[in-house]
């Protein structure tokens, strides 16, 4: 049983801080209850009838769950890369739809069970990647998509594809239905090359302190760094106040982009959407200006026109 969280613990976090034991023991706790939840999806596909788990999909998460339990054990991090797996957002929802399956009340639905059970075999590939394990593996390509988390993902034909992965000697070998085959070479830390144009690497940001990990590059990710180019006062910014105090030191202003012409004599020239507005501005002024001579022409009286 879990013990309960100090008083002060509980302070910095109403507060909205954290300081790195804080950190910690949040994510020994999270670290915890994942481990239980995927405990209980094991046992509730062991205890379950052929006609809620079919027995292939109850072979394939035993031999997924296996294959993590190497790649824990071969890992030099004492298992952290297994876990920091583990520990991914979508990882939790995951594996709660899968236990609901196993042990709802509802009609049974073999064909979602083992569709919801077969997410395991990728997280189990990626870490046995990163362990450096070589093994086989069958795994299932959904939508068009095969998602190896911090490797990338592989596009496939449309439907339910099953794709054979093979991994030894540092190189993953993925093969479709089909003739079709794409080596993976994965890079140390985060993500993997491939010359196929079917295969589309993970990218990751440094990590902020020595000997962190690196942060997974996403579209949240990008946005958090655009908004902090154009948004000096927002919370992502470099120059707002609230810079975590364990993120480091605070880095500095990032300056505003420049054209590859600027700095140079008779070169530099405004982008078009500069051009537009000064185009639109001059056409505003002399729109008022023909105003302006139109009423002083109006107050000097009727002028007889010219022969």
């Amino acid at each position: 049983m879990s013990q309960p969280i100090p008083h002060h613990v509980l302070y910095e976090l109403g507060c909205t801080e954290g300081s790195p034991a804080t950190l910690r023991l949040l994510a020994r706790d999270q670290d915890r209850r994942r481990l239980l939840l995927l405990r209980a999806v094991l046992d509730a596909a062991d205890a379950a009838g052929a006609d809620r788990c079919p027995p292939a999909a109850r072979r394939g998460l035993a031999e997924s769950w296996a294959l993590l339990e190497a790649a824990e054990r071969a890992t030099p991090d004492r298992g952290a890369t297994v876990r920091s797996l583990l520990l991914a957002p979508l990882v939790g929802p995951w594996a709660e739809r899968a236990l609901a399956l196993l042990t709802g009340t509802g009609p049974p639905d073999p064909a979602a069970t083992a569709h919801a059970l077969a997410h395991l075999a990728p997280l189990a590939a990626a870490a046995a990647v990163r362990a450096g394990l070589p093994f086989r593996l069958r795994l299932t390509a959904t939508g068009g998509t095969l998602a190896l988390p911090t490797l990338g993902a592989l596009r496939t034909g449309p439907g339910t594809v099953p794709v054979d992965a093979h991994h030894s000697g540092g190189r993953l070998v993925l093969r479709a239905d089909g003739p079709r085959t794409v080596t993976v070479r994965p890079q140390r830390g985060h993500g993997a090359w491939a010359a196929s144009p079917a295969w589309r690497a993970a990218h990751a940001l440094p990590p902020l302190l020595p000997g962190g990990h690196p942060v997974p590059w996403t579209t949240s990710t990008r946005t958090a760094c655009r908004t902090t180019r154009t948004s000096p006062g927002s919370p992502a910014s470099p120059t707002s106040t609230t810079w975590p105090a364990n993120a480091g030191a605070r880095p500095g202003p990032v300056p505003p982009p420049r054209s590859a012409t600027a700095g140079r004599t008779g070169s530099a020239r405004p982008s078009p959407c500069c051009a537009a507005s000064c185009r639109w501005r001059r056409r505003a002024a002399g729109r008022r200006g023909s105003r302006r001579r139109g009423v002083a022409a109006g107050r000097g009286g009727r002028r007889s026109a010219p022969c």
